[in-house]
Parts: structure tokens; sequence; C-alpha cells
């Protein structure tokens, strides 16, 4: 089934297809008869994929290593079918650095591409919507994310995984630390951007770095990527500890 909607919008013939890992999606891989590609697909619901192939195109045109999306016969960078819907790819060669394990030249690298999304993006003319949404700063936000962890934490207590009970109970830690403050969301820098930029949406090729992943794209806190971008890939992080 696959294979025959690949080939009446994109005009490539499938000769080899392999299912690969996804944490909330279907990914394949697939060799053609004109090259590797890759395939993502989304719950109907998603919209973030009508912007992604023009967010990505704008991003190449001004010199970020970003997957180029493939355009359908009909000139979309998506299609819907009765399930689902997915885009189809540029294949990046390299590997994706586990959680906490980047090197500190992978450090540098990061910070000095995420500074240029945001400066090359502050002029994208497209609509990108708020990631976070409003008023996500508010105690009762706050206390949701709070009673939400400490449910996690109560049932992998169960299960005695000590390293992730001391990961929760530090983010439990952080968010009452967080509720004795009041933060203006309206004072915070905001920036159009990746919208959830960190090790795990990086391939680097031991040289270079590629971003994937740009569904999420939209208008963010700045210092909230530059925050997460920090804590998922340092390695004094990895028990949800920020080191200040």
């Amino acid at each position: 089934m696959i294979s025959e909607i690949i080939l009446a919008n994109y005009d490539l013939i499938i000769k080899d297809l392999q299912l690969i890992e996804g944490q909330f999606c279907k990914m394949y891989s697939m060799n053609t008869n004109k090259g590797k590609y890759f395939i993502k697909t989304y719950p109907l619901e998603e919209e973030g994929i009508k912007n992604e192939g023009y967010v990505t195109d704008y991003l190449l045109n001004n010199g970020i290593n970003v997957p180029q999306m493939l355009m359908t016969k009909n000139g979309n960078y998506h299609v819907e079918t009765a399930e689902y819907q997915f885009h189809v790819q540029q294949f990046i060669e390299g590997e994706i650095l586990a959680l906490n394990t980047a090197p500190e030249l992978f450090f540098e690298k990061s910070v000095n591409i995420l500074g240029q999304i945001h400066n090359i993006l502050k002029d994208y003319k497209g609509k990108l919507k708020p990631v976070l949404g409003n008023h996500f700063l508010d105690k009762s936000a706050i206390n949701y994310l709070k009673d939400h962890y400490i449910g996690r934490l109560y049932e992998e207590t169960k299960q005695d995984d000590k390293m992730l009970i001391i990961s929760l109970e530090e983010r439990v830690r952080n968010l009452e630390r967080v509720s004795a403050f009041v933060i203006d969301e309206n004072k915070l820098t905001y920036s159009n951007s990746h919208g959830d930029f960190h090790i795990g949406q990086l391939i680097t090729d031991g040289e270079n770095l590629t971003v994937i992943d740009w569904t999420s794209a939209g208008r963010t806190p700045i210092c909230f990527e530059v925050i997460r971008s920090y804590v998922y890939a340092a390695s004094e992080c990895k028990n949800g500890v920020i080191i200040l």
C-alpha cells in the first residue's frame, strides 16, 4: 500500500523499505530508483507537518543544515491518507548521540547553530504558532506538572528503577523551586525557532550537524531552548540535575 502511495505522489519506486525506531510515530528508511529517503508518519491531527517543508526550505536557502523535504507531484510537502499523514525527506547519513553524552566540540557547534537558527528565522514570513501556549508558567500549570511527576514516581517505585526514581525526584524538587518564583512570561525574549531543539534532534557525521524534526517549529522563549539543549546533552545532567 505504501509503495503505491509513494509512487503516485512522488514518482519513486521503492526497492527496499525498513521500519526504524520512532518514539511517537512510525518512521521508515527506503531505497528507491532515485536514491535513499526517509519517511515519517504523523497522526492526522498533527498540524506542524503542514509548515515543516516551508520552514526547512527557508533554512536550507539560508545555509542551515536540515533535511530537504520532497515536494509531491501536486506541489505539497506532505501527503494525507484516511488514517495518517506523512512526508518524504532526504536521508541524512550519520548518528544521533545518546542523551547526556555530548563531547565539548558538540556543545560549541550546537550552540552556534541554534543562534544561527534564531537569527535566520526572525525574518521568516510564514505563520508559526507559540510552542508553549498561553500561561505556561502559571502556578496551576506548574502544580499540574508536579502532580504528574509524583504520579510517575509512585509507579516507578514499584519497578525499583533507581536512576529514573532519582531523576523524577529531582524534577519534582525543581518544580517546587520554580513555583516559589513569579516569572512574567511576557518579559521573556521569544524567537521563531525549532521548538524542540536538543541532542536527539541533531545528526552528526563527526564534523557537521544536521537539525532534524521541524514539526514543532514555532515561537518559543529562547532561554527555554538553550536550557533544554544543555540539560539533554551534558553528562552532568543525566540524573535531571542542573549544575550551576
